[in-house]
Formats: structure tokens, C-alpha cells, sequence
């Protein structure tokens, strides 16, 4: 692979992580901010609940996600068409989990994983944060 397209297999795992620690946090600024307190998610115990419960669920959205970025990243495909392939991939598991949960709280704190996704991809795509390998 040439230096141009080759991307760092940890790259997905630092995408999940980041998605998985900064979307929880969100909702408690949101909070905090807010004149009027619609408790969604404030409290450490609610964060780290949100971490785990996150990172358990999520876990079949990251194995698709790194399958697809090896599959892509092995065939050479553009470095800057990876994230964009990969943002749709990430956007429709999260929308599919938070639909298949279907509880009506997990549903507002998966819109900040929705935020979180489109932030971190968006920026990855147009200012390529994913250092060349």
C-alpha cells in the first residue's frame, strides 16, 4: 500500500472511543446550561452507566465499522473516500441500534451519538485528522 491511502488499523478504535466517551457528556452540558432542567443524563453514575451501556451495544456497529474500513483500506480506495463511506456506516448503525433499543430515553441520547458521529467524521473528511501510517 503507498503512504497516500494507507490509514493506521487503529483508526476505528480511536473513532469508537471518541464517539463512545464524548457522546454521554452532551446531554449533561446540555443540562447544565438549560434554565429549564430536563434530565437526561447528569450524573457521574449516569455517565459511566452510558459508557458501559454504550460500549456494549455498540460493539456490533465497531465490527462492521473496522471490517469495512480493512476491506477499503486494503483495496486502496482514496483516503479522503474512506471517512466519507465510513461516516454513512457509522450514522446508519447508530440509527438502527437506536431504533431496535427503542426506548424513548435511549433514543434522545442517541441523537448526541448521532452528533457526535457527524462531528467527528465531517471534520475527519474535510480536514483529514486521520494521519497518514
Amino acid at each position: 500500500m503507498t503512504q497516500e491511502h494507507s490509514l493506521s488499523k487503529s483508526d476505528p478504535f480511536k473513532v469508537w472511543i471518541v464517539t463512545l466517551v464524548v457522546s454521554p457528556l452532551f446531554p449533561i452540558i446540555l443540562d447544565f446550561f438549560t434554565p429549564v432542567r430536563n434530565v437526561i443524563l447528569t450524573s457521574l453514575e449516569s455517565y459511566l452507566f452510558a459508557l458501559l451501556f454504550g460500549a456494549t451495544f455498540s460493539l456490533p456497529v465497531y465490527a462492521v465499522y473496522q471490517f469495512t474500513f480493512s476491506y477499503l483500506n486494503e483495496r486502496k480506495i482514496a483516503r479522503k473516500t474512506i471517512p466519507v463511506i465510513l461516516l454513512i456506516e457509522a450514522i446508519t448503525g447508530i440509527v438502527v441500534l437506536t431504533y431496535l433499543i427503542g426506548e424513548p430515553r435511549f433514543k434522545k441520547i442517541g441523537i448526541f451519538y448521532l452528533f457526535t458521529a457527524l462531528l467527528h467524521g465531517s471534520l475527519d473528511a474535510c480536514f483529514d485528522l486521520i494521519p497518514a501510517s
